[in-house]
This record gives structure tokens, sequence and C-alpha cells, in this order.
């Protein structure tokens, strides 16, 4: 049994997000989905709790019955270890329909192939490829010192952090 579990809240659109992350990811499926009854607990067939998987991994959603100020962040991101650039490629694509790119697709000291995004249900995720060893050798690839990864990414940081609350 998996000991800790993300939970997602969303605000009507449980269910939609969960058959589209389901469809993206291999060894994924949805395992449980109970609803509201509309006897004043919720919103009638919306999602009071359900148990999905992605790629072997547990995780938790509900739609709020509750009216709040406040949604996803950033902060917080699912973060997938890809196994190939197609793949990195294909959930690029797919996450970023109808969202928004934190981070464009690209090369970056940390990654061979990485993207920082926010899905058209405000969940951010973050999309890695690594070379292997052997093919990091062979494409001449430059190791950076940690110092230097650590400061190019609070550059980053900085600068995302600037957008978000500006607004833009």
């Amino acid at each position: 049994m998996q000991k800790t579990t993300t939970l997602l809240m969303f605000t009507g659109r449980a269910e939609e997000a969960i058959m589209f992350y389901t469809s993206l990811f291999r060894e994924s499926g949805i395992n449980m989905i109970s609803r509201y009854e509309g006897q004043g607990d919720g919103e009638a067939g919306k999602v009071k709790h359900a148990t999905f998987t992605l790629q072997g991994s547990q995780y938790m959603c509900i739609d709020s019955s509750v009216t709040h100020g406040f949604g996803f962040t950033p902060a917080i991101s699912i973060f997938v270890n890809c196994d190939s650039e197609a793949e990195t490629d294909y959930l690029f694509t797919e996450l970023s329909d109808g969202g928004r790119v934190l981070m464009p697709l690209g090369k970056y000291p940390f990654s061979a192939k990485y993207a920082w995004i926010e899905d058209r249900f405000g969940v951010s995720w973050q999309l890695s490829y690594n070379l292997s060893v052997s093919e990091a050798v062979m494409s001449e690839q430059e190791i950076l010192p940690e110092a230097q990864i650590s400061a190019e990414m609070a550059q980053h940081n900085s600068l995302l952090s600037e957008e978000l609350v500006s607004g833009n």
C-alpha cells in the first residue's frame, strides 16, 4: 500500500481531468469514483472522491463542494521522468493544450529535454528526459557543477515569481 498519495481538489472538472490523465500514461486507470447524490453534500453526479493510477502511482481527487478563493499553484507539480524524447514531446503537446507553458520544452543544464507546464485544469507538470550516461558521452554533453545549476534554477524561479505576481 502506498503510504502517501497526492490529492487533487477540482471545482467541477475532476472526472474530466482523470479521464484525460489516464488516457495519456501507461499503467494507468481509474480505480474508483464515488459521486455526490445532491442531498446537500455537493452537486449531484460530481466526484465526491476518486482514486486513479498514473504509471503505477496512485492519486486521489475530489470536486470541492465548497466555494473557495484558491486553486492549484505552480509551487506544487507532478514530476514525470520520461523514458524517451518522443514521450516527452507527446506529453508536452497533450498537457500544454489549453494550458500554459511555464518553462518551454528544451534542453537545459539539468535535463536533456525538459518542460514545465500548467494544464487546462490548472495542475502543474514538470516533464524531464535525461540521456543515459553513454548517450551523454556520445553527445559530448557538458556536465555543469551543482552550484551553476542551482543558480540557473534560482534565476528562472525568480522570473516566474515576478510573472505570477504581475499576472502576466
